[in-house]
């Protein structure tokens, strides 16, 4: 029996989703990937136990991260490196996504100062 023979027969752990990214395009025209990865589920992978719904959690301040069904997610992007590849020999990297629409700050920047717009 060869060894790809016992790999076929031995059954993979199953595949654990983090999250799901849809490709976009800068105003460069250059592609990236922007989506979520899924922290809750990422910690419990992990062996971390994960404090549920309705208790501390993730800082609710934080405008990077979307609750959804008890989960806490992370707004991320996949990008590839401007020169191609790093001294590492990566490809691509993976950031926090910062970007907020200007509606959005004009709002927080409305609140912070105790004046609503009218």
């Amino acid at each position: 029996m060869s060894n790809n023979d016992i790999n076929r027969n031995q059954s993979s752990p199953p595949k654990i989703y983090l999250g799901n990214f849809q490709e976009k395009e800068r105003q460069s025209g250059d592609p990236f990937l922007a989506g979520f990865i899924n922290i809750t589920k990422l910690l419990e992978e992990l062996g971390y136990e994960v404090v549920k719904k309705n208790q501390a959690s993730i800082n609710p301040e934080c405008i990077h991260t979307l609750e959804k069904n008890g989960h806490e997610f992370l707004k991320v992007i996949v990008s590839k490196f401007k020169n191609g590849v790093n001294k590492y020999g990566n490809t691509h990297c993976i950031s926090v996504d910062t970007f907020r629409p200007r509606r959005f700050v004009e709002i927080d920047e409305e609140e912070t100062d105790g004046n609503k717009k009218e």
